[in-house]
């Protein structure tokens, strides 16, 4: 949506339109998701948070300047909100890379069997991929963290970055370049996705994450979504390992949580929401 008719849109909800406020939300709660689930690894804890951000970015609707883009604004509210929430059921585990590293180590180790229908088995990877490099993201610090995020998978420049980040360009790319560099250390070593030489295949891990419960071959949480067409591996080996990094973590779906989460909003705010904004 052209940047004219996003502010026409916010104007409306400020004046007191309940269809332009429920079109807003519609317009941002995926992004927001998107960001939260990468925070926080559980797809629950990622709802709660976002229907949290949500709120507060429409009842502080009539706050918004029009002095830079409406995502910038809310992703700004989003990250003040994540950076200083309680911590997640994936955070609480306190990941480092030494740990992640041993997990993975000793999944790739396991030797038995564990049935699950075989014709799902492209499902699981997938889940775990998505999951393990969530789980990546949970060893860095939540200001390292939501920095990657915001450069590798939504494409924040510096500027946009720091504005989002209340910090200089300068802050902001330093955080992004050291982000990278540790999870390129780490998924050189481990990861064969990103490097064909290291030890670990998705499918490795099949065993190790049925057997604790932490992937349901009835129930698998992030493969719900549809996928992206799988042509990475094509262009995978003809680019840098800087380029890899950004093309893997940028591979995973874009979740959605659909209309109906909208109209939740909507009525879980209305009143509260007319009394700030008029």
């Amino acid at each position: 949506m052209k940047t004219d008719a996003v502010f026409d849109l916010v104007d409306r909800a400020v004046n007191g339109d309940g269809q332009a406020l429920e079109e807003i939300v519609l317009l941002i709660q995926d992004k927001v998701y998107n960001l939260a689930l990468r925070m926080l690894s559980n797809p629950e804890d990622a709802r709660d948070a976002t229907q949290e951000i949500l709120v507060k970015v429409i009842t502080n609707l009539s706050g918004f300047r029009k002095e830079s883009a409406l995502t910038t604004w809310v992703f700004s509210i989003a990250s003040r909100h994540l950076l200083t929430a309680r911590k997640s059921r994936a955070e609480r585990l306190e990941l480092n890379f030494s740990t992640y590293g041993e997990m993975i180590d000793y999944g790739c180790a396991l030797d038995k069997n564990v049935n699950y229908p075989r014709a799902d088995e492209r499902l699981i990877v997938r889940e775990i991929k998505i999951m393990c490099m969530y789980g990546m993201l949970l060893c860095l610090s939540r200001m390292d963290r939501i920095a990657f995020i915001l450069s590798e998978v939504f494409d924040v420049s510096g500027v946009e970055g720091s504005e989002i980040m209340n910090s200089t360009p300068a802050a902001y790319r330093q955080r992004v370049s050291r982000s990278k560099r540790k999870l390129r250390d780490f998924m050189d070593k481990k990861c064969g996705l990103f490097n064909p030489d290291a030890s670990c295949r998705c499918e490795k891990q099949i065993v190790y994450e049925i057997s604790i419960g932490r992937v349901r071959p009835d129930r698998l949480v992030f493969s719900e979504d549809p996928p992206v067409e799988d042509t990475i591996q094509h262009c995978l080996q003809e680019i840098n390992a800087l380029q890899r990094l950004s093309v893997l973590f940028r591979s995973h779906p874009d979740h959605t949580l659909g209309e109906g989460f909208a109209a939740n909003i909507r009525n879980l705010i209305e009143t509260e929401t007319w009394k700030v904004l008029q």
